[in-house]
């Protein structure tokens, strides 16, 4: 499995929180300020998982999910949308694009790893 994390938020600093609790969970972190750039990432090397925001410049999280989700190599890398967005529409969407689960900002750090244990995407440490 791999240990791969791609970040993907246009928030440097919520960037910066993601990739320290993910590295504490024993990942490798990669990141992205939104999803055309993200996309441009997708090599086909392995990923544990994806941490995307929802509301980005130049393309949105679902756009990103959809075109990942595209991609062979990605069709079952779990995803995690951490986002400000309430709304159940939204959420739908995130979902119908490939989203395995949803965490409101702001969050704790242990509720992502939480979220991603029960994805079975964790890979070793704890946070």
């Amino acid at each position: 499995m791999s240990n791969t994390a791609l970040v993907v938020d246009d928030s440097a600093s919520l960037r910066s929180v993601l990739r320290i609790t993910l590295e504490q969970a024993g990942y490798s972190v990669i990141e992205a300020c939104d999803g055309e750039q993200a996309l441009k990432l997708l090599d086909g090397r392995p990923l544990a998982c994806v941490v995307c925001d929802v509301a980005m410049p130049r393309m949105d999280g679902p756009t990103f999910l959809r075109a990942m989700r595209a991609i062979g190599a990605y069709r079952r890398t779990p995803v995690v949308v951490v986002t400000t967005q309430t709304s159940i529409t939204v959420r739908e969407e995130c979902r119908r694009a490939g989203a395995g689960a949803w965490i409101a900002k702001p969050f704790q750090p242990k509720m992502l790893v939480d979220t991603l244990v029960r994805l079975g995407a964790i890979v070793g440490a704890t946070a």
